[in-house]
């Protein structure tokens, strides 16, 4: 499809007529009419207001400890009540305190995590796209040798040495999943830098930084947007596969894999203390992939089946 999009416009007579759009309001009116973006975009939009919100409306303490309230179930349960509507985990805290810090830990360690990686991976491929070459070569062999490389493990094995941290997390997980940006940019730069107006900017004697800022990097911003919201939801995964080991996020913060490491000893007879943040884990990640894959289909529709 071309910078506009064919559209029917139904007038009161109930005859169609067929007009186009500028491209802004053809991608909002694409963006209307995508049932999972509006659902990612809502849910998510629901989930980052009880994460920032939620501490100046609940009156429980994250850290707060109830030896006798140990283990009270949900609100729906037959034992549960309104005073802890989600029940309280082994210690006694309440489970929605934790789960808004658990959420607000997620949300910022896959948003910094993923802009990190994005301008490492950003800066690489543009700049083998752009220069092509022995630059390319080099940037070429470093994607080679990090895609070779299982996240996870190697995950794993820095922070089991360096240890975790809320900011080790943060690092090591930005420096980890560069490697998508770098290939979406390398791919899409070379693609631009060979159009006829970047030549003739270099031939009246543009500098390259401003070629490079000015006229190939605002057209890679949508592909950079899609990707970091896959991204984003990979690097929580991430964090919470780590810190349900036991070697990320560490207590007493509240993260949503450790809630589901420290209550996986009561999850047969109390299987809420697992299922609740369990839940609240599909349901943020389903929200940003929701979102990734309608940015996707809106930016590019010819790429839709």
């Amino acid at each position: 499809m071309s910078d506009t999009e064919t559209v029917r416009i139904e007038r009161e007579t109930g005859h169609e007529v067929t007009g186009e759009l500028p491209p802004r309001q053809a991608m909002l009116r694409r963006a209307r009419r995508h049932p999972g973006f509006l659902l990612g975009v809502g849910l998510l939009a629901a989930l980052v207001l009880f994460a920032f919100i939620g501490p100046l409306v609940w009156p429980y303490d994250t850290y707060a400890q109830s030896l006798t309230n140990r283990l009270v179930p949900p609100v729906w349960h037959a034992k549960g009540s309104w005073v802890h509507p989600l029940g309280t985990d082994h210690l006694g805290r309440d489970l929605v305190a934790r789960l808004i810090q658990g959420a607000q830990i997620s949300l910022l360690i896959g948003f910094l995590a993923t802009a990190l990686s994005g301008v490492i991976g950003t800066a690489m491929g543009l700049s083998a796209g752009f220069f092509g070459g022995r630059v390319d070569a080099v940037i070429s062999y470093f994607i080679t040798i990090r895609l070779a490389m299982p996240t996870i493990l190697v995950a794993l094995a820095v922070v089991s040495i360096i240890g975790g941290s809320l900011t080790i997390m943060i690092l090591v997980l930005g420096l980890l999943i560069w490697d998508r940006f770098a290939v979406v940019s390398r791919t899409a730069g070379r693609q631009i830098a060979s159009n006829e107006y970047i030549a003739a900017a270099q031939a009246i004697g543009v500098p390259v930084w401003r070629i490079l800022f000015s006229e190939i990097l605002p057209n890679l911003a949508g592909h950079v947007i899609v990707i970091a919201t896959l991204e984003m939801a990979h690097a929580i995964l991430l964090e919470s596969a780590l810190s349900f080991l036991g070697i990320g996020v560490q207590p007493p913060m509240a993260s949503l894999g450790l809630m589901v490491a420290e209550g996986k000893e009561h999850m047969f007879f109390r299987p809420w203390v697992v299922g609740i943040p369990g839940a609240a884990l599909f349901l943020l990640v389903l929200a940003i992939n929701y979102m990734g894959d309608g940015l996707r289909d809106i930016a590019a529709p010819e790429s839709r089946a």
